[in-house]
């Protein structure tokens, strides 16, 4: 079963693809967060989920809207970044691409 999951960042010639890497000092388990939160501003629960619901899909519906910014940081929406506690995830060197 998939213990997680695996972002890169990529131009649109799929020339250049970089590994989405957490902040330094993040801690496997992290939680990420949307940074300005569309659900109602609160950040989700930290609490250990033991089964997530894999029926959802959330994965593929997601995917569209992930993009590094002008900073390489990971966004959904264009709006909301993707934090730990630690800090943003990066690409090191994409800007403006999208993330798969």
């Amino acid at each position: 079963m998939s213990q997680g999951m695996v972002m890169c960042a990529g131009n649109d010639e799929n020339t250049a693809v970089e590994i989405m890497r957490p902040a330094e000092g993040s801690k496997i388990g992290d939680r990420v967060q949307l940074k300005g939160n569309p659900a109602n501003g609160e950040e989700f629960p930290q609490e250990f989920q033991p089964i997530l619901n894999p029926k959802r899909k959330l994965d593929k519906k997601m995917l569209e809207y992930l993009r590094t910014n002008d900073q390489t940081e990971s966004t959904f929406n264009t709006n909301y970044r993707l934090v730990t506690s630690a800090g943003p995830i990066k690409s090191k060197t994409l800007a403006n691409v999208n993330i798969s």
